[in-house]
């Protein structure tokens, strides 16, 4: 499981990533090409690579400073019983915010296999986005959730900024519930006793 999650960690951070180095590369490529040739145009699409790199890095650096993210237990958690958890998103700044993600890695304590991830495609100034996902608890007792990671992307899904939200709060997860079954009758010895023993 351990290996699992590793994988999937490295392989979207290599998603993030690809674009800028992608850019980078043909940025150089080019430089180096009009550089030999001496080809006007060529150094031109160069600049222009390189000013969108550097344009979509200073846009990208306050992208996820001004979201902020809560979220709440919206029932009582018990072993073995599946509970949900509301998440929101505010957009606190002045301009859209496009291509958000929030991660929240399952929970060593919860059975659920995949790790919930959340995309808002478009978050405007002021606005709250809501959603919510399910844990089924395996281990009563006092837990936390993991750490919530806000990615954004923009404004051209270049430089992917993140923002982590450490849980500091914890929650207790009860004992599993269950119904006794009724008493049709009552036993002569229960009645009997009636003062002292109950049904």
């Amino acid at each position: 499981m351990k290996w699992i999650r590793w994988y999937r960690s490295q392989r979207a951070r290599f998603l993030y990533y690809a674009k800028e180095v992608t850019l980078l590369f043909l940025a150089v490529f080019y430089f180096f090409i009009a550089t030999n040739t001496q080809t006007g145009w060529l150094f031109l699409l160069s600049a222009f690579l390189l000013g969108l790199l550097v344009f979509s890095w200073a846009v990208g650096r306050r992208s996820c400073e001004e979201l902020s993210l809560t979220y709440r237990w919206l029932s009582e958690p018990q072993k073995g019983h599946p509970f949900r958890i509301e998440i929101r998103l505010k957009n606190e700044g002045s301009s859209a915010k496009r291509e958000l993600r929030v991660d929240c890695p399952t929970p060593p304590w919860a059975s659920e296999e995949q790790d919930f991830s959340w995309a808002i495609p478009v978050l405007q100034p002021g606005q709250i986005a809501t959603t919510s996902f399910q844990l089924t608890p395996t281990k009563r007792g006092e837990h936390q959730l993991d750490t919530l990671v806000l990615t954004s992307g923009a404004p051209f899904g270049l430089f992917t900024r993140k923002k982590s939200f450490p849980n500091r709060d914890t929650f207790l997860v009860y004992p599993e519930l269950r119904k006794l079954p009724s008493l049709h009758s009552r036993s002569l010895l229960s009645t009997a006793l009636s003062e002292l023993v109950s049904p």
